[in-house]
């Protein structure tokens, strides 16, 4: 063979090696770019995408007159109930029920039972962590419940005061409240499912207050005489509720959201309001409604 024929062989050579490695390095590169795609497609797929006749998987955290199962017809009712009825209406989507609760309202989300989980919901800083809001429906006042004729608490500094007894419920605003607030504070902490643990301790003689929001407390007061409310006219603290999405969806966010100013700016919100008139658990509903159009 002449030196032209071996300089020719060792181009080929050559040649072939630099394929053979292109095509090794396209074969591990491949995979990779393949599951950088493969990712944004699955996260895209997370995200709710919903047009007319869409299907709006609603979990509801039965709380009456906010939400509840009706134990005659096993259909959900409630003004929040009634507010996702509207909405569905409005934007032509589709509504499914489905029951939960407070030990298991987040599972349904993330394992997509549910889109959006309904009931008095407090928008907290833990609950934040894990899940996304509607804007704020609801404003709840937190007041004390106290035994009867009590001195302990007549201010809001008392509350300060260390080694003060204070019942509260687990997860809500309360127990958040008296954590960052009164950290010498002597606290037990209820299940949420009954909002009348926490101020049962009082009458017991084990707690010295329960904190609780301002109708559920006044009923338990009117319920039983042995007790009082203090702070009815200046709040410990206002805490507001919301409907609880997913993380990250904010296309149903951004849906429920334009959704629930228009019921408010069209009168439907106060329509539905006055139905539930004599027997609202909030101490108000927060109104995108306009009080001066300039």
């Amino acid at each position: 063979m002449n030196s032209l024929q071996q300089q020719g062989s060792t181009r080929v050579a050559y040649l072939a090696l630099v394929v053979a490695i292109g095509a090794l390095l396209l074969g591990i590169i491949r995979p990779q770019i393949t599951g950088v795609s493969t990712t944004t497609e699955s996260s895209q797929v997370q995200q709710s995408s919903f047009s007319k006749d869409s299907l709006l998987k609603v979990a509801i955290v039965p709380a009456p007159p906010i939400t509840a199962i009706d134990p005659s017809s096993k259909k959900p009712v409630g003004y929040a109930v009634d507010v996702i009825d509207a909405i569905g209406r409005n934007a032509k989507l589709k509504i499914e029920y489905l029951p939960s609760d407070w030990a298991t309202m987040g599972a349904a989300l993330s394992s997509g039972k549910a889109d959006v989980v309904i009931g008095p919901i407090f928008v907290t800083e833990g609950r934040a962590r894990e899940a996304a809001f509607t804007d704020s429906l609801f404003a709840y006042a937190v007041v004390a419940v106290v035994p009867k004729g009590s001195n302990k608490v007549h201010k809001l500094d008392d509350l300060k005061t260390a080694g003060l007894r204070i019942a509260v419920g687990r997860g809500g605003f309360d127990s958040e409240f008296v954590s960052r607030n009164m950290p010498e504070a002597k606290v037990s902490v209820f299940p949420p499912d009954d909002p009348n643990l926490s101020m049962l301790e009082v009458i017991a003689g084990r707690a010295d207050i329960a904190l609780a929001d301002y109708a559920t407390a006044k009923r338990f007061v009117a319920e039983h005489p042995e007790v009082e409310l203090r702070f009815e006219d200046t709040p410990v603290s206002v805490q507001y509720a919301a409907f609880m999405l997913r993380q990250g969806d904010t296309v149903l966010r951004d849906l429920l959201n334009i959704a629930l100013r228009n019921l408010d700016l069209s009168g439907e919100l106060s329509t539905i309001d006055s139905k539930y008139a004599n027997q609202k658990s909030w101490y108000g509903r927060v109104s995108y409604h306009p009080t001066l159009i300039r």
